[in-house]
């Protein structure tokens, strides 16, 4: 269950760092000019087949990778990345000191490779300019060009990058590892106080009964310890509650 929780905060959390990166980029769209240039010099003849241009709206590589979009779009990814990874695992009893640690190298790291993503590594597939010249009494034909729906290749590059997928793995680790701390502090602390109550009435019963049963009730303790930690040994190795946020 730890798990499944861990993977689907993960999920939301990089999502919303996406949405913040997508509104960012929208401010540096534009519907751009016909990109065509047909240049028919020296009795050339031309014969050209259809152009078409559709959702013609291209990013301004100028506005999108300024420094000052650039450091505001980190600041507010490593802002929600790290407020929201914090809550998650508060929700979970922590922070623990090794999660906050880790969290904010996460948020730092992260924060800059979606920055990068959007601003520089998929916006250089973004550019579309033909220019057909002709000259020289040349017979040219010129079949049908298609020029379509640019954002969808920038949209398709900033979601299905390895930079993403690969910080929704590495954040579900972290809180999966505290819900695994979580659960074992919790599994622990039921331990000792059961056999702390346990211990108390054998301690009664040793000093109020001058017979074996005491002593029966010690060596039932000291089962009961040994049982415990048998199966501590066993759940860790196979994933079982508490530590069924380790695998």
């Amino acid at each position: 269950m730890g798990a499944a929780i861990s993977d689907q905060v993960s999920n939301q959390i990089i999502k919303n760092s996406l949405d913040i990166a997508t509104n960012v980029s929208q401010t540096c769209q534009s519907t751009t000019s016909n990109n065509f240039n047909i240049d028919a010099k020296n009795n050339c003849v031309q014969t050209l087949g259809n152009i078409t241009i559709k959702n013609n709206i291209s990013i301004d590589t100028s506005c999108i990778q300024n420094s000052t979009v650039q450091n505001s779009l980190q600041s507010q990814l490593q802002t929600q990345i790290l407020n929201q990874a914090t809550a998650a695992a508060q929700s979970l009893g922590g922070p623990s000191i090794t999660f906050s640690r880790n969290i904010q190298n996460f948020s730092q790291e992260t924060s800059k490779n979606i920055s990068n993503l959007f601003t520089q590594s998929c916006v250089s597939q973004h550019s579309s300019t033909v220019t057909i010249k002709c000259s020289d009494n040349a017979i040219q034909t010129i079949g049908a060009i298609n020029d379509t729906n640019q954002i969808a290749d920038y949209t398709n590059c900033t979601n299905n990058n390895s930079v993403i997928s690969d910080a929704k793995e590495t954040l579900s680790n972290y809180l999966k590892n505290e819900t695994f701390a979580t659960e074992a502090d919790t599994f622990g602390s039921v331990v000792v106080i059961f056999l702390i109550v346990i211990g108390f009435f054998a301690i009664f019963f040793v000093q109020t009964l001058n017979g074996p049963i005491g002593w029966i009730i010690i060596i039932i303790v000291a089962a009961i310890v040994i049982g415990a930690i048998i199966y501590a040994i066993y759940a860790y190795q196979n994933g079982s509650y508490p530590f069924s946020g380790r695998s």
